[in-house]
């Protein structure tokens, strides 16, 4: 089977959330059944199938990253499986600068999973941690496209209902996610049945309830790098002790997290970084809504369709709801006010070394501006936030005028990590 050169656009994604409750027709078999094209071992040690009419004839196929074929043996960091339409994808994965490069694992574990009371299983930090310290790393079990591929064969009849066409799209796509895991390791193939799937009710199927109750978009677009990824076929990963990560959110999502996930492909392995001052014990948790100035009842609203509630502070307890609503606005008028202070400065003699009197006020004005970004961060690490970048940039000046260079290099270290968060969130797509 040739491959095509791809850039897919207005392909079908997954809705995030709970689908309603569909069910296949009766004569299911005859639509989406035997009649589907099936997945075959190829002489290259892929395997594909031949895609349905709307794809112009792409085939569906699935490699192994790193090549076992190419290596002649097993990688020491595992094999992950990969779902792609076009030989541009599997080039730029496979001639990525520095491919394939070791998982940066961490030396010793700054996690460990355990049972969260009441919640079932949870992920815990086993040591204090910054914004941008690396958590873990792991080469994920499964990369496939986010939207729904299947074999050739399907087609839905005119009597058939919009919610019964859907049924048998999601049964079909069911045949691609499970060739995808059959090709795992049988060790790697049974952690991934482990995962948790909250779709068991709505016509997912087992392997795609678990692709969508666990899958993390990577930075990452069909075809050609450089892609409008809002105009282009995305893709998505699954991983194994991310996993644990990801459904710990469901049990006991924060809409305020404490971790973020970004995708290495050198190393084609997706990492897990601190987003916040993480304490020994913090369970490490996702957000999955924006929920920036919304209300908790909003928040709540946006989290129905996953079928659980959060139970985070700002959620459960309406004053620190209604503090957390309107820090960002306190937040900017207090670095608004240090601003103009530090404006105010005589540019020929900032320290007012000149004056006693002056250099004296405008030391105890310092202070007192100190004292009061203080009680932001305060205020910001009890609903555990890292803070802002500029908070950060002003206590390197308030403590600067004050001589006090300790504190003044704590604080521009905290600014050289915080950039690295930053540097992580704008990877660009490939």
């Amino acid at each position: 089977m040739s491959l095509y050169n791809y850039v897919g656009k207005n392909e079908k994604i997954m809705p995030w959330g709970k689908l309603p409750d569909i069910r296949l027709p009766p004569d299911w078999n005859k639509y989406a059944g035997d009649n589907l094209a099936k997945f075959v071992k190829l002489g290259n040690g892929d395997t594909a199938a031949d895609g349905p009419p709307g794809n112009a004839g792409r085939p569906l196929t699935i490699t192994t990253v790193p090549s076992r074929v190419l290596a002649g043996k097993d990688d020491r960091d595992g094999h992950t499986e990969l779902f792609f339409l076009s030989e541009a994808t599997r080039r730029k994965v496979f001639n990525y600068p520095g491919f394939p490069k070791p998982v940066n694992t961490p030396k010793s574990p700054k996690y460990e999973v355990r049972e969260a009371p009441g919640k079932g299983r949870g992920v815990f930090a086993t040591c204090d941690m910054h914004p941008g310290d690396l958590i873990w790393a792991e080469r994920p079990l499964i990369v496939t496209t986010m939207a729904i591929f299947f074999p050739k064969g399907l087609h839905v009849g005119r009597h058939h209902t919009e919610a019964q066409q859907q049924a048998l799209k999601l049964h079909a796509g069911e045949r691609t996610i499970e060739a995808i895991v059959d090709r795992l390791t049988p060790e790697r193939r049974a952690r991934f049945m482990a995962l948790a799937n909250t779709h068991m009710e709505d016509g997912s199927g087992t392997y795609m309830g678990i692709l969508r109750t666990n899958q993390l978009e990577i930075r990452m677009v069909e075809g050609e790098s450089g892609s409008d990824p809002l105009e282009s076929l995305r893709y998505t990963a699954i991983g194994d002790i991310l996993s644990f990560m990801n459904h710990s959110a469901i049990l006991d999502t924060s809409c305020i997290p404490n971790i973020k996930s970004c995708f290495d492909f050198a190393s084609f392995s997706l990492q897990i970084y601190a987003w916040a001052h993480i304490k020994k014990g913090d369970e490490l948790v996702w957000s999955y809504i924006d929920g920036s100035g919304a209300t908790a009842t909003q928040r709540q609203e946006g989290l129905s369709a996953y079928g659980f509630r959060c139970e985070c502070r700002i959620c459960v307890e309406p004053q620190a709801d209604k503090h957390w609503r309107s820090f960002a606005n306190r937040s900017y008028s207090l670095a608004h006010v240090i601003m103009k202070a530090l404006l105010q400065e005589d540019l020929k003699n900032p320290f007012h070394k000149e004056s006693s009197a002056g250099q004296e006020a405008r030391l105890w004005e310092y202070k007192t501006l100190i004292a009061s970004l203080k009680d932001l961060e305060k205020e910001s690490n009890s609903y555990g936030l890292a803070g802002e970048l500029y908070w950060l940039c002003l206590f390197h000046e308030l403590y600067k005028r004050l001589g006090n260079e300790i504190k003044r290099r704590r604080y521009i270290a905290l600014v050289v990590r915080w950039m690295k968060c930053e540097a992580i969130k704008f990877r660009p797509y490939i």
